[in-house]
This record gives C-alpha cells, structure tokens and sequence, in this order.
C-alpha cells in the first residue's frame, strides 16, 4: 500500500488525502511554507516560490505483516511520480539516511530501506502498482480540491496550480503499457 504523506516537524508523518480537516490543512500548508521560508508567511513562501518542496514521500506499507517503510531525507512528494519508472525496470530513490529505493525483480516490486543493523523489505504485487499509483493521484487531487478554502479566494487558484504543476498531481502518470 502507498499513501503521500508529509513529514512534520516532530518527524511524523501525516497522510495527505482530501479528507483533511481544516486544522490539518492548515498544518499541511504551514509546513510546505515553513519548509521553503521559515521567516515569511506559509502563502507568501508558497506562492514566492518556483517550486514547491514537500518533506515526506510515499509511505509503504505492508498490511499483512505491518511492515512500514517511511520515506527518507530528501525524498520529497513532489518525486512520487517517479515510481512509474520501477515498472520499466528502473530503480526509483526515495530518500536517505537511511537508504531507500524501490526495483522490479521478477514480477515483484522490492522496496528496501537499508537500515541499521537490519535492512528491511517490502514487495509489492508489479501488477498492483498502476492502481495504488492512481490511488496516490486520486488522494492528491482530493487533498488539491481543498485548497481553494485555506486560501484567500484571489489567491486560490493559483496556489492550486501551483501544487498542481509542483507536484505533478493531474498529470498522466507515465504508467508503461
């Protein structure tokens, strides 16, 4: 299973989806701003910006052993489309400290967290992949569709299309086949 989170400043993860309730989008927003200028307000240094830099990724996780693999430094949100890549044989990095990546290994999608002092691994169905990629897309543009009410209204539209073209939301996925 993969969901979009993003990490907050205590180094836990919050699921972005568009069920948010207004305090955590506010808290979303916030840490998008802070995260890029910590000194000015969160719309300013979103809208300031060229891009937006989300701190967090997708999250893995395997529902039958409970197995999670979180996603590491500077692995950001804005590069979840990059898992489109793994299916055409490519590796995908989402981050360090500690290492991880995702690959294609007979049909299974091996995702690898190079951990101290045991390296842990998830596989996901190759097969899967597609829909739980549509589902990432599907809880982004949820997560788009409630913006336009933390804004100003002469500014929502624009930081909509902003998060959009940053983070690649409504764009096809790239899916191979």
């Amino acid at each position: 299973m993969l969901r979009p989170v993003i990490e907050l400043d205590d180094l836990s993860f919050l699921p972005i989806s568009g069920s948010l309730t207004p305090a955590e989008l506010d808290q979303v927003l916030t840490r998008m701003g802070g995260y890029l200028d910590d000194e000015t307000d969160p719309l300013t240094a979103l809208l300031d910006t060229d891009l937006i830099i989300v701190p967090g990724g997708l999250l893995v996780t395997d529902p039958a052993t409970g197995t999670v693999i979180e996603p590491g430094c500077c692995g950001g949100l804005e590069d979840w489309t990059g898992w489109a890549q793994v299916l055409g044989g490519g590796r995908h990095h989402f981050g360090h400290s500690p290492e991880t990546w995702a690959e294609l290994r007979d049909g299974v999608v091996q995702v690898h967290r190079d951990s101290d002092p045991v390296p842990v691994r998830i596989d996901l169905p190759a097969a899967e992949l597609p829909a739980m990629l549509r589902a990432v897309q599907h809880d982004l543009t949820g997560f788009l569709s409630l913006v336009g009410g933390w804004a100003p209204p002469a500014r929502a539209g624009e930081l909509a299309r902003l998060l959009d073209w940053s983070l690649r939301i409504t764009e096809p996925l790239g899916l191979p086949g």
